[in-house]
């Protein structure tokens, strides 16, 4: 049968341990030391400081019970307040809310709060309707950078002697983005936008974006971004964008 031993036993044999074995650095059985047996609990009325609390071990995890808050009652610098800090990963097998309530839509005026930037691993349900997440790529429309792929039109049968400057061809650039992921026949939601001088027009605005055109496949989209007019007399006319960066927002 399980016994309550009154804190005088405790504090005695604490300051005992205190002033004599406690400076070796071994594990000492209070349970024994103070008379008890395996099964037993102690019973302390009043508040016991220790520095650190060590609960279970390797293979045989404990259970603390915790019948009220938890907080940390320190402060820092300039009286700003210390949380509570966890330095590992935290497994919760209830749920999280803040408040005396826990539910959605009650007049506790304490909704759950995350201060800070936030991944999901995983799939993120509101309301019962799944939540997209995104990741975005990014990189150069250079047309000497990789992954450049030309459409050209051939019209070179119309460059005659009597039509000097007649038009050669048409090139159109893409850049090709993979995406091993995307199928065609499944196709994922997103969005392509293309920073350049054509897709501005006359704004003299910063850092505009615009809506890119493009084309996809099993694997990749290709961006189209370049269109050049080449006449019969050799002379180049660019016709769309000439420089620039691609954004590809994708949400899974």
């Amino acid at each position: 049968m399980k016994k309550a031993m009154i804190v005088a036993a405790v504090v005695i044999a604490s300051t005992a341990i205190t002033a004599g074995i406690v400076h070796a650095a071994t594990s000492h059985n209070v349970t024994a030391t103070l008379g008890g047996v395996s099964g037993d609990y102690f019973v302390i009325d009043g508040v016991m400081n220790v520095s650190s609390l060590k609960v279970g071990g390797q293979g045989s995890g404990g259970v603390t019970q915790f019948n009220g808050t938890i907080l940390n009652s320190t402060t820092g610098t300039g009286g700003v307040d210390n949380p509570v800090t966890f330095g590992d990963n935290v497994r919760i097998d209830g749920r999280v809310y803040r408040g005396a309530t826990a539910g959605a839509g009650l007049d506790d005026d304490k909704p759950f709060i995350v201060n800070d930037d936030m991944e999901v691993a995983g799939t993120l349900t509101v309301g019962g309707n799944d939540v997209p997440t995104k990741r975005v790529l990014s990189g150069s429309l250079d047309r000497t950078a990789a992954g450049d792929e030309t459409v050209e039109n051939d019209y070179s049968d119309t460059c005659t002697e009597e039509y000097p400057e007649g038009l050669e061809k048409y090139v159109y650039h893409y850049r090709k983005i993979s995406i091993p992921e995307l199928r065609v026949d499944n196709p994922m939601e997103l969005r392509a936008f293309i920073s350049t001088n054509a897709a501005t027009g006359s704004l003299d605005v910063e850092n505009l974006w615009a809506s890119a055109n493009y084309t996809m496949t099993d694997g990749a989209i290709y961006v189209y971004y370049k269109a050049d007019t080449h006449l019969c007399g050799g002379s180049i006319t660019t016709t769309y964008v000439t420089t620039g960066d691609y954004k590809i927002v994708i949400f899974d």
